[in-house]
C-alpha cells in the first residue's frame, strides 16, 4: 500500500478486509455507509465542512497535507519539524544548520520540486525536545492545490531536504545519527526499510530507482479499483 494511498477510510478497510490483510487473514462483518455528496476530486474546501482536528498539531485541514510531507523525517529526531512551533509539520530545521538561506535556494532550483516553495526560517520551538533552542532551516510552502498534486511528490519532499543538506553539511547525518527506535518508526511509518537503505546506498542522492519505487503500480491500482466506493 503506497504511503498516499488514495482512498476514503471505508475503502481502506474493505481492501483489508477482502485480500484477507488482517493478521492471520482474519474477516470482520463489515458494512461501510457511503458519503452523500462527495466526490474523489473534491479538496476539503469544496465539502462545505467544519474541519475537526485530527490532532493537536493538525488543526486546519491545510496542516493536514503537510503531514505526509514531513512527518516522516519528524520520526527521525533529529531534525524539528515545526512540532513544538506555531508551524507543524511546515518546516524542517535544526540547531546545526548553518545556512538556511542557501539550502531554501538549493531546495527552490529542483525541478523536481517544482511548485513547492522554501523560505529560510529561523525560530525557538515553545515546548518538546528542543525548547528554547534556536532552529535555522526551511519553511515550506507546497503547491496551491496540493491536494490535487502528484502523491509522490509529499512522499520525496523530505527525502530531498535530506540529499540537500548531505551535500551543505556532510558532518550531519540526520538518518544515521537516528536512534534505532527512531529509525524503526520512520521506516513503519514508510512501511519498509527498503527506502531509506536505497537513498543511504546511493550517496543520500534521490535517484530514479526511489522516485519510482512509492509510484502506485498498476497491480496495487487495480487491486484498489475493487474496492472503490466513489
Amino acid at each position: 500500500i503506497p504511503y498516499i494511498h488514495g482512498m476514503t477510510v471505508g475503502e481502506l478497510a474493505r481492501m483489508l478486509d477482502g485480500e484477507g490483510m488482517l493478521r492471520g487473514g482474519a474477516r470482520c462483518g463489515l458494512t461501510v455507509v457511503p458519503m452523500e455528496g462527495w466526490r474523489r476530486e473534491m479538496g476539503w474546501e469544496e465539502c462545505g465542512l467544519p474541519w475537526v482536528a485530527t490532532s493537536p498539531h493538525v488543526p486546519t485541514a491545510e496542516g493536514a497535507l503537510y503531514y505526509p510531507a514531513t512527518g516522516t523525517i519528524g520520526e527521525l529526531g533529529t531534525l524539528h519539524i515545526g512540532v513544538g512551533y506555531t508551524l507543524p509539520f511546515r518546516t524542517v530545521a535544526a540547531g546545526w544548520i548553518g545556512d538556511a538561506e542557501g539550502l531554501a535556494r538549493r531546495l527552490n532550483g529542483l525541478p523536481e520540486l517544482a511548485g513547492c516553495r522554501f523560505r529560510p526560517i529561523h525560530y525557538r520551538p515553545f515546548y518538546g525536545a528542543d525548547k528554547g533552542r534556536m532552529m535555522h532551516g526551511v519553511e515550506i510552502f507546497l503547491p496551491r492545490e496540493a491536494g490535487k498534486a502528484d502523491s509522490l511528490l509529499f512522499t520525496l519532499v523530505p527525502f530531498y531536504i535530506l540529499q540537500e543538506l548531505a551535500a551543505m553539511a556532510p558532518g550531519h547525518k540526520p538518518l544515521e545519527e537516528a536512534a534505532e527506535g527512531r529509525l524503526a518508526m520512520f521506516d513503519k511509518v514508510l512501511g519498509t526499510r527498503q527506502l531509506r537503505r536505497m537513498f543511504l546506498e546511493a550517496g543520500c542522492r534521490v535517484t530514479p530507482q526511489i522516485r519510482g519505487f512509492w509510484r502506485p503500480s498498476r497491480g496495487f491500482l487495480e487491486k484498489r479499483g475493487k474496492y472503490l466506493i466513489y
